[in-house]
């Protein structure tokens, strides 16, 4: 599996190491050693008669609680108004469970992405996630698994549940419900162990003290295996072990309600339906119809019956004494005759059920086990729920349904398959566990909490949708969604205005705030990758409703990264996606009760959306996230680490664009140009209560860290000069944030003077975290970084209880926890494993699982909290938990992911960033005119890029990625691009050569000199001059064809121009060859802005130069890129009010090199002078001369990348 790496022997302890023969006796685990019977060596473990504790929630202190005053009274109302649209908000402190949460639960069923059910320890099926956001805890006490044992004689009979104790939901005993059952079993010799996606129920002796009983649950969570992990099934195999001296016949029983929880049992027209299928396999299906519009679901419970096992089936009997078969008539029909009758499969569906009323099924497998003999019986379960529908509308196909279809009898093919393929599914288990689980260096509690962590990937809400029906969509989404209420915080006459200013599709149509790419949301189209595996969502957690939280994301990703990497990039595309989108729509910010908009271009999204995830992201809306300043330097660190650890190039390819959209972003915080962003005073960050003043050791170390990264990337992507650029910034902000921050010993949390501003915060070396994780040089010395650590462990971990809770966030240098807010003085689990994946990294492993096993003490220990397979964001000293079923916990995978480094990382190119070219101030400015270089990657384009032929005004359209442009694909190297001749092609009498791009579109320029077009209309005039250079680039201009190409020729504003590229795209650039086009081609831009076009570019060659300033001046463009300029002066530079882009060449008597460089006196921005080329060398050069096409497709790529960056 992974090669370790890092010293011969990790810290371990014996504490914590859980033998199972403390748990069982030897004896019965020998008997149990077959079949994987028996539980393994490492497992959390409990006895079934162990207290399920009520756990303790969070409260506010009184001082928090007035800060927050005016946040709580928004926030109450926001509530209300959601719940007015039949939502629920993302974030509901107000709205409590009936049922409180306990020390409970356990191993949840299912892979990923299809609905879950978990199953708690004690046997419960509970917290139904079966409708995306929705979480009902309640456990539904009909759905057990039951034991009837009779020995030969009939002198010796049991019959119980398999469940301990009474329920306070079962009612009285006297009843004909569930409580007319046998619970009988005490638990004090049954046991439970976990190891996730398994779980071992073993009953050493009870029921029956000569009937040893091991149950395996088996669920389908397979790294790498993106089909079967997405598959909603599970299997129960029971071993029965008779060590009596007579034969006993033992009949399993498994009751399942037709209900997805809550009180869905009582609303009515349910159907249940036996079945017969192959291989033995029967059972009952359970159609259930489900409220509020939502898809139905239908359950299959079943047996493998085998030439030993018999299996029966009752397909309907109700709850209620009014029932015509109740609960206790089907317990007493087990007890007598411990089966169902056969002729029940030949009885059809049955009757709907009547609101008010519950109706159940019944599965029983029958087998006689010998004296000293050993059986095995297999039951399944599967919900086939193929659509996933959101609240405002957008529905969509489930993974499982590309290998199963949409049909909701999919659900008997689902247990066929789980009873049939459940072996290998352990194979492949063990194959990957087995390794990290024999590893001797690895302490005992973590082996296991590993594993059992991942549970969030199934019951964390995680919703895996299949591609093809985002494709079959359409454009549907956005328009089924209630946009005009999408905003409970936005009084009625704000909602109206932006009703009025929207679209159909509920966008603003300003042409400055809109989402991108209508026609399916914010999906990336992912048709050139590989293998697609759809799209992946998970909450942030069950009370925190946002799918794919990305503050959080960060910690949790290392999970996703090591285990379905495919996953993880396309969660990457979608957020790259996202960066490059804007959304106008109004949105109330409830901290400040201030109006925004709801996704500013060039800010990594906080979430991707609750009510209709991407296509209205940012569910959040307690702070504006476009300011936060953790979020962008977060994506680049995740994105160059996933694109270092795959390498995956055309990934990287892909994302570059907004990686620099991103990093660009970012340069508005710079408030004092020393190239360190600085926090503006508010919680903008993911501590979302801890205000930040100045600059911040949190933010700073990412900012730092994203550099390095973007450095690191942009080297191997070929982007040089973006390379160069961060290079610099980060040595300038390296000793901005160390002088600022650094105080001989940690860093502060910030540079202001509040009470917390030399507070020691946990977190404060993330950036440290993903730099070595990422195979990047520390940003620090290595003394800072080690010193940092050992200050975190010395203060935040080992002062809090003894090192026995993990490392609070905040601590005072006087070993006083930081108390300025309800986070400061928080543990967070998912930080503490990050940091002790820090430690981990820095050679320090003792300190960095001390700092880990203390989450573990605290939340899953026996002397803990109770948290286990439900781990909180954090809780505070005293033991009271924040938010439940969190994502970050899985931050635990960072720290094997720092004891397993992958070879790609340890081999990963390395960067030297003391190896810089000095820039100037301005010049190291992201966004003023700088220079983008030739990539030496790969091109990708969504459509025709650049217009066949040139004469006047010629108009070509760009493609787009989001909202930008995308100039990568795996079809054809940048350097090669325009060198890429075609055939030569007959065109109006005439012969050229062109050169072609090999991708979706072409991008061509005239090559050979055309005849000269006897069309007086289009013949040139010098205007007087005689300069040769000049006349060569007029002399023999292209003639207009409208059949060659793949462009078209139509008028605009009066002009012929030929027209080339994507008809839905909102970018555009012209290319201009005439002095006469200014006054022409302003109606040509006119005329474009009328198609949608919301971005302009203008590219001059020769005259056209003058022209494109001229529109520069007027600002009627986006960009420029002046080629062998003619007639353009000193005075048009400095009147230019957009960025400029200039190629000269050395060999030009109207633009020589000194004129050029009094150009760049003006411009930030070098221009760019090609040696030993003439005048007109970008579209008039031999096609046999390599040196010439060399220089001519430098030129095209540079004008391209010029038009990438500022035409957005």
């Amino acid at each position: 599996m992974l090669e370790m790496v890092g010293p011969s022997t990790l810290f371990h302890r014996r504490k914590h190491s859980w033998p199972p023969e403390e748990f069982i006796t030897k004896t019965t685990l020998q008997l149990l050693d077959f079949d994987s019977a028996a539980p393994p060596p490492h497992a959390w473990r409990r006895r079934l008669n162990c207290h399920a504790n009520i756990l303790k929630e969070f409260t506010i202190t009184f001082r928090e609680a007035i800060k927050m005053v005016t946040l709580g009274i928004r926030l109450w109302s926001y509530v209300r108004e959601e719940a007015s649209h039949g939502r629920k908000a993302p974030i509901d402190p107000f709205t409590k469970e009936n049922c409180k949460p306990s020390a409970s639960q356990g191993v949840p069923l299912g892979g990923m992405g299809s609905g879950s059910i978990s199953r708690g320890f004690r046997g419960e099926f509970k917290q139904w996630q079966i409708t995306p956001g929705t979480c009902d805890p309640s456990p539904m006490m009909s759905n057990q698994f039951s034991i009837f044992i009779s020995r030969e004689g009939g002198h010796k009979k049991y019959a119980s549940v398999l469940a301990p104790g009474q329920h306070g939901s079962l009612g009285k005993t006297r009843d004909k419900g569930i409580s007319s059952w046998g619970w009988n079993l005490n638990g004090q010799h049954s046991t439970y162990h976990a190891l996730f996606p398994r779980a071992w129920t073993v009953y050493d002796g009870e029921p029956d003290p000569e009937l040893k009983i091991s149950c395996r649950q088996i669920s389908p969570f397979i790294p790498n295996n993106y089909r079967d992990s997405s598959l909603p099934a599970a299997v129960f195999v029971y071993t029965l072990v008779n060590t009596g001296k007579e034969r006993a016949k033992v009949s399993l029983l498994f009751t399942w309600a037709n209900s997805i929880g809550g009180t869905s049992h009582m609303l009515g027209g349910h159907v249940n339906e036996p079945f017969i299928g192959e291989d033995g396999v029967s059972g009952v299906l359970l159609h259930h119809k489900t409220g509020k519009g939502n898809p139905p679901v239908t359950f299959a419970i079943s047996a493998c019956e085998t030439q030993n096992v018999n299996v029966t089936v009752l397909p309907c009997f109700g709850l209620s004494e009014d029932s015509s078969f109740t609960a206790k008539d089907m317990w007493d029909k087990m007890e007598k005759d411990g089966k169902f009758d056969q002729e029940n499969f030949n009885s059809g569906p049955s009757v709907p059920s009547t609101a008010g009323d519950t109706i159940c099924a019944a599965v029983s497998a029958t087998a006689w086990v010998e004296a000293h003999g050993k059986c095995t019986v297999s039951f399944a379960l599967s919900w086939s729920s193929p659509k996933v529908k959101f609240s405002k509308g957008s529905t969509y196909d489930r993974r499982y349904t590309k290998f199963y279809g949409t049909s909701p009898r999919a659900a008997v093919d689902l247990v066929h398959d789980a009873l049939t393929h459940y072996k290998r599914w352990e194979e492949d288990i063990e194959a990957w566990q087995n390794p990290i689980l024999r590893d001797e260096r690895l302490p005992e509690w973590y082996k296991f909490t590993l594993f059992n962590e991942l549970y969030f990937l199934v019951a964390g809400g995680t919703v895996w949708i299949d591609s093809a029906s985002i494709r079959a969509n359409g454009n549907s989404q956005l328009q089924q969604s209630d946009l005009g209420n999408s905003d409970g915080g936005v009084d009625s006459k704000d909602q109206q205005n932006n009703r009025d200013n929207c679209d159909s599709n509920g966008i603003e149509s300003n042409g400055e705030a809109s989402v991108t790419d209508k026609s399916n949301g914010l999906f990336v189209d992912t048709s050139h990758v590989d293998d697609d595996v759809g799209r992946f969502l998970y909450l942030e957690g069950v009370e925190y409703v946002m799918w794919n939280t990305y503050d959080v994301h960060f910690y949790a990703s290392y999970a996703l990264l090591m285990l379905f990497p495919k996953i993880e990039l396309n969660i990457q595309r979608d957020f790259a996606k996202a960066v490059l989108s804007e959304d106008g729509r109004k949105v109330k910010f409830l901290a400040e009760g201030n109006l925004g908009i709801r996704k500013v271009r060039g800010a990594v999204p906080h979430d991707l959306g609750m009510h209709d995830p991407w296509n209205e992201m940012n569910a959040y809306n307690i702070h504006d996230t476009s300011k936060w300043k953790d979020l962008n330097p977060k994506f680049v660190l995740q994105v160059y680490r996933d694109f270092a650890a795959t390498g995956d190039y055309q990934f990287g390819i892909d994302v570059w664009p907004a990686v620099r959209a991103a990093m660009e972003y970012m340069e508005q915080f710079d408030r004092d140009n020393d190239d360190l962003i600085e926090n503006d005073g508010f919680p903008d960050q993911t501590y979302d209560t801890w205000t930040v003043h100045g600059v911040s050791a949190y933010c700073g170390c990412l900012w730092l860290a994203a550099l390095q990264a973007a450095a690191a990337m942009a080297l191997q992507i070929g982007d040089k000069f973006f390379a160069e650029l961060c290079k610099n910034k980060f040595l300038n902000a390296k000793a901005a944030l160390e002088a600022k921050l650094w105080n001989g010993t940690y860093f502060n949390y910030d540079s202001g003077a509040s009470s917390n501003s030399k507070s020691i915060q946990t977190d404060q070396l993330a950036g440290q975290w993903y730099t070595a994780s990422s195979g990047l040089p520390p940003i620090f010395e290595d003394s800072k970084i080690k010193s940092t650590l050992q200050k975190i462990f010395d203060f935040n971990v080992m002062k809090t209880k003894g090192g026995r809770m993990g490392a609070v966030n905040g601590m005072h240098p006087d070993g006083k926890v930081d108390e300025t807010c309800m986070q400061s003085r928080e543990i967070w689990t998912g930080v503490t494993y990050a940091a002790a994946a820090t430690m981990i990294l820095s050679g320090m492993e003792e300190q960095g699982f001390t700092t880990a096993e203390g989450i573990f003490t605290a939340g899953w220990s026996e002397e803990g909290f109770g948290y286990w397979f439900q781990t909180p964001e954090g809780w505070t000293m005293d033991g009271h938990y924040r938010s439940l079923i969190y994502m970050r916990p899985l931050a635990i995978w960072g720290m094997q992911w720092a004891l397993s480094l992958p070879k790609a990382i340890l081999d990963a190119p390395k960067i030297n960033m003391m190896d810089r070219v000095h820039m100037s101030p301005r010049s190291r400015r992201f966004s003023h005119n700088s220079r983008v270089v030739t990539h030496k990657a790969k091109l990708r384009l969504a459509g025709p890029f650049l217009s066949k032929a040139f004469w006047r005004s010629f108009v070509f359209t760009s493609l787009k990625l989001l909202t930008g442009l995308h100039l990568y694909r795996e079809d054809v190297e940048l350097s090669k691009t325009v060198g890429d001749h075609r055939k030569e092609e007959r065109s109006s009498g005439s012969t050229r050569r062109r050169k072609r791009l090999k991708v979706l579109g072409p991008v061509n320029f005239p090559a050979k000199p055309a005849v000269l077009s006897s069309d007086p209309e289009t013949s040139i005039s010098t205007q007087g001059c005689t300069c040769r250079s000049c006349v060569k680039c007029c002399e023999n201009p292209p003639a207009l064809n409208p059949v060659s190409g793949s462009g078209h020729v139509e008028k605009l504003g009066g002009l012929d121009a030929y027209v080339s590229g994507s008809l839905d795209s909102k970018l555009c650039v012209i290319l201009i060859s005439d002095d006469k086009g200014f006054e022409d081609t302003k109606p040509v831009i006119e005329a474009i802005k009328t198609k949608g076009i919301t971005a302009i570019g203008a590219a001059g060659m020769c005259w056209g130069a003058k022209v494109v300033v001229e529109l520069s001046k007027q600002e009627l463009v986006q960009a420029d890129v002046l080629l062998h300029p003619s007639f353009v002066t000193v005075d048009d530079i400095k009147g230019g009010k957009v960025p400029i882009a200039i190629l000269g060449a050395e060999i030009d008597q109207v633009s020589p090199p000194a004129l050029l460089k009094q150009f760049e006196e003006i411009l930030a921005s070098k221009p760019e002078i090609y040696p030993k080329v003439a005048h007109g060398w970008t579209v008039r050069y031999k096609t046999d001369d390599p040196d010439a096409v060399k220089a001519a497709e430098e030129a095209h790529k540079e004008m391209l990348d010029w038009f990438v960056t500022y035409v957005k």
